[in-house]
């Protein structure tokens, strides 16, 4: 499962750069476009955050985030939100998980659990809805912020 954010919403985040130790800056890969490729594993269910150097082909890991569940069948970042999206498929009953970039020390548990700011951590856990059934779903999207309607805080998932 990947999905692509752009640099300029991860250092909106504050996002932090596994490989260096700081806060993410895009300059340290020059060659890498634009964005981070998010690829969750299926298998083990952690995520890794690649710059894809387009001038070599290195895939350069940029960050970990442990397994939030068995297995990820799906990842989607909502722009609008800033948030990352999980999804576990009915090896895991549907459920879902949203992760945001720490802020303050003391983090929410389910990603790296270090309490470093900058990292993806969880900060809700969604059960499948009652009536949907245990499906094997391989593919999430969240939709855009545009699509709300004035007065509710809530978007289609």
């Amino acid at each position: 499962m990947i999905t692509w954010v752009a640099d300029s919403a991860l250092v909106a985040l504050g996002f932090r750069d596994g490989r260096t130790g700081g806060m993410y800056d895009p300059s340290t890969y020059p060659d890498h476009g634009n964005g981070l490729f998010f690829v969750g594993i299926e298998d083990t269910g952690e995520v890794r955050v690649f710059a894809l150097d387009h001038a070599t082909g290195a895939a350069l890991e940029v960050q970990r985030i442990d397994a939030v569940f068995d297995h990820v069948t799906a990842l989607e970042f909502d722009i609008d939100a800033g948030e990352l999206w999980l999804l576990c498929d009915d090896r895991c009953e549907g459920r879902t998980a949203v992760l945001r970039v720490t802020e303050e020390s003391g983090g929410s548990g389910g990603g790296s659990g270090s309490g470093v700011t900058g990292l993806f951590e969880v900060v809700t856990r969604h059960e499948r809805p009652a009536d949907a059934a245990n499906w094997n779903v391989e593919g999430l999207a969240v939709a855009p912020g545009s699509v709300c309607v004035a007065g509710v805080d809530t978007r289609s998932v």
